[in-house]
């Protein structure tokens, strides 16, 4: 990959100057590379301005980075309850898992089951939702959007109008003798002391309040604390302010489906991530690239300040990588993948014996929500089960003998050439990830496929 046009040197994070004009100019401008620097703001710009409906744009050195980062920015509390898609990265499984040792619950749902997510959400009124567009899964499992907007809408509406701290204190003060005493800005003050205990878990912080609901009330000491223990559980465990959403959606980059332009009419906050590792570089795959944006400037505002405390920053040394013509040539290239993958999938599940995971075909329950959204293709990768007469190794090696150079292995994915790959999957599966190649050239990886597959029959 070339360095960017008049480059001479390497990057450096932090730089020499010769007098206090320059360094003052520099200071004010970005200041720590960690904080920001010059080439990493117009990326970020240059990448909003790509994205159909992004306010703003955060770049990181992972996806992973970018996941968590966002994650983090969501101000997550004890008490709060995340859920998550059971078809998730199992590294952002692993990493939501965690929150679970901060007093936060964890509840993994069917991201295809909308039906059954409304249950849920019934049940355990969660916080933040998150999921994937369409999983890297051998199921390829489609979160429908649409439906998850209007349930995120309708659950925030029911937040505000049933289950805001406010409503939840009254709700408890007005059946409650004596405690029906307690004055409007006395009520402020312990909502606002439940926010700073849940910060720093200190209880001593409800002394001001232990004090004037004595005496408001004339309860004792002893009444009064413990009222008002039951008073706090029960605004951190029922209370409910908004509920939020993550959209991983990494396997077909805004390009083909744009989670943003999804839920524009649905009044959500939403933050979308990618890993940018396998579709931001054309097909280079030279370093490790996250990306997350949103409509809401202010929730990439929040993630880039977690990013500054995390360390997550993408490096000015890969940030050259990235290449100058990614914003005019992305469009074109996930055309080309999208349409291989497609053609590809659709070529290989009419050869008996063979099972292809793909979403917009009909074999996948959310196709006809895919084929409105992306009609020429939602990815670029897909997955095939075998006959029993082969395994997935054996198949990918007689691919590879009959390519040659034309086809390679490897467990990634946006390549300029078709890769395979049977990493963690079973002994039968391969992930065949469709190359950018033009119509021509992918011609014959087609008929190399087909030929391959004939003598399986």
């Amino acid at each position: 990959m070339p360095e960017k046009e008049g480059s001479q040197e390497p990057p450096k994070i932090a730089t020499e100057f010769d007098d206090m004009a320059e360094f003052n100019a520099e200071i004010n401008d970005v200041g720590y590379a960690r904080y920001n620097y010059k080439e990493l703001l117009e990326r970020e710009a240059n990448i909003t301005e790509m994205i159909e409906g992004a306010a703003d744009t955060a770049l990181f050195n992972s996806g992973a980075a970018a996941m968590h980062s966002a994650i983090e920015a969501e101000g997550l509390k004890e008490g709060d309850v995340v859920f998550c898609a059971e078809a998730v990265y199992d590294t952002t499984k692993s990493d939501i898992k965690q929150l679970e040792k901060l007093g936060i619950k964890v509840v993994f749902f069917d991201s295809t089951d909308m039906p059954g997510l409304q249950e849920l959400i019934e049940k355990e009124r969660p916080r933040l939702i998150i999921a994937e567009s369409i999983a890297n899964s051998k199921k390829m499992e489609v979160t429908d959007l649409e439906k998850l907007g209007s349930i995120t809408q309708e659950t925030n509406e029911h937040y505000q109008r049933d289950f805001s701290p406010e409503k939840v204190l009254a709700n408890l003060l007005s059946n409650k003798g004596k405690l029906k005493e307690i004055t409007p800005e006395t009520q402020n003050l312990i909502l606002n002391l439940i926010e700073e205990y849940r910060q720093g878990q200190n209880p001593l912080v409800f002394r001001k309040a232990i004090r004037q609901i004595e005496q408001e009330t004339g309860l004792g000491r002893e009444d009064t604390m413990r009222e008002l223990s039951r008073i706090i559980k029960r605004i951190i465990g029922d209370s409910r302010e908004i509920l939020s959403l993550i959209i991983d959606n990494t396997l077909p980059s805004p390009q083909l489906l744009n989670p943003l332009v999804t839920l524009r009419d649905h009044d959500v906050k939403k933050v979308i991530v990618e890993s940018g590792t396998k579709h931001y570089q054309e097909g280079a795959n030279e370093i490790t690239l996250g990306l997350a944006y949103s409509d809401d400037p202010e929730k990439i505002q929040a993630i880039k300040s977690r990013r500054i405390e995390l360390g997550t920053y993408l490096q000015p040394t890969d940030e050259r990588r990235i290449p100058e013509t990614i914003y005019k040539t992305m469009p074109e290239i996930m055309k080309n993948h999208a349409r291989n993958a497609l053609e590809l999938a659709h070529a290989l599940s009419e050869i008996p014996g063979f099972e292809v995971s793909h979403p917009n075909l009909p074999e996948n329950k959310q196709s006809e929500v895919v084929n409105i959204l992306a009609p020429e293709g939602a990815v670029t990768l897909f997955y095939v089960t075998l006959p029993e007469k082969i395994t997935g190794e054996e198949f990918m090696q007689k691919i590879k003998d009959a390519a040659g150079e034309k086809i390679g292995l490897g467990s990634s994915f946006g390549h300029i050439k078709t890769w395979l790959s049977n990493y963690a999957l079973d002994s039968r599966t391969v992930r065949i990830a469709a190359g950018s190649e033009s119509e021509k050239d992918f011609q014959e990886v087609l008929n190399i496929f087909q030929k391959v597959a004939e003598t399986l029959k």
